[in-house]
């Protein structure tokens, strides 16, 4: 076997992922365009109102790394909404689950404390680049690298206390890990359900695994490599409601006076999804 002799159905093939892609796109729209539709309204709403506030965004402070990770977040539900859209509804919880690990950080450090908790975030960056060096010390050798490394060493042994467990940037403040974060700001469902979830399909365990196989009448093995929209309208609905907390905070911490515009979109979530996005848990009917 080889390319050449296969020329045809590789054609062939690339025609059929091309015709699935198509299908896939109408399907979606079928089922969840209203779905789609709003989801993609939130981040339009979220665009409109940063662009409108940027004069009032912070420039310094706590506040500059809240924000940051609220731009994380709707950056990353944006690529969830594309995913889906594609008819990728098994992989859309991947990066879902990158969005809820941002929100529940910023939630956090704007909570309390909020100088304190993200200057040791910030800080715990330091000791990662430290660990890599550590690892691998010849990946730099050029002088002035060599003198950025040992910089880097130094600062992040004199750290290195505010850190007992050196995996989790949250322990010197008595945080044993992010389902602590999330108790912490009332998301313990979220940490429970989608993100434990997410967290399986991130990864190569069985749980992950079972939804890209299936068994035919015989028992015989089906690999499901195409497209899917399994799921799909809880998945979409997780991305909603962290695009609802996310402009919640925003309005909480850089005062943007937009109540009425998170009021009235809450109005609109209960009318697609039911249920109040900043109480409880997502519908685990639509998961």
């Amino acid at each position: 076997m080889d390319l050449a002799s296969l020329s045809e159905k590789i054609e062939k093939a690339t025609e059929d992922y091309q015709r699935e892609a198509a299908e896939a796109r109408r399907l979606v729209g079928q089922q969840e365009q209203a779905v789609l539709d709003f989801c993609a309204r939130l981040l339009a709403v979220t665009r409109v109102v940063l662009d409108e506030k940027k004069a009032i965004l912070p420039n310094r402070g706590w506040r500059v790394i809240v924000v940051s990770l609220a731009a994380k977040v709707i950056s990353t539900v944006r690529a969830s909404l594309t995913l889906a859209e594609a008819g990728h509804a098994r992989e859309v919880d991947i990066p879902s689950r990158s969005a809820l690990e941002a929100l529940i950080t910023a939630l956090f450090i704007a909570q309390k404390e909020s100088v304190r908790r993200a200057k040791r975030w910030a800080q715990y960056a330091v000791l990662q680049k430290a660990r890599v060096l550590k690892k691998y010390p010849d990946l730099f050798k050029k002088p002035e690298h060599l003198k950025a490394r040992a910089k880097i060493l130094q600062h992040a042994g004199n750290l290195k206390k505010l850190f007992p467990n050196p995996n989790f940037w949250a322990s010197g403040l008595g945080k044993r890990g992010l389902r602590d974060l999330a108790e912490d700001v009332g998301m313990g469902w979220h940490y429970d359900m989608p993100y434990w979830s997410a967290s399986q399909s991130t990864h190569g365990g069985a749980i992950a695994v079972d939804r890209y196989l299936d068994l035919d009448a015989d028992g015989n093995p089906i690999y499901n490599v195409g497209l899917s929209l399994r799921n799909l309208h809880g998945e979409l609905a997780l991305c909603c409601n962290l695009l609802a907390r996310t402009l919640v905070m925003l309005n909480d911490v850089c005062k943007l006076e937009l109540k009425q515009i998170c009021d009235d979109l809450a109005v609109e979530y209960t009318t697609v999804f039911g249920g109040d996005p900043l109480q409880g848990d997502i519908d685990s009917g639509q998961r």
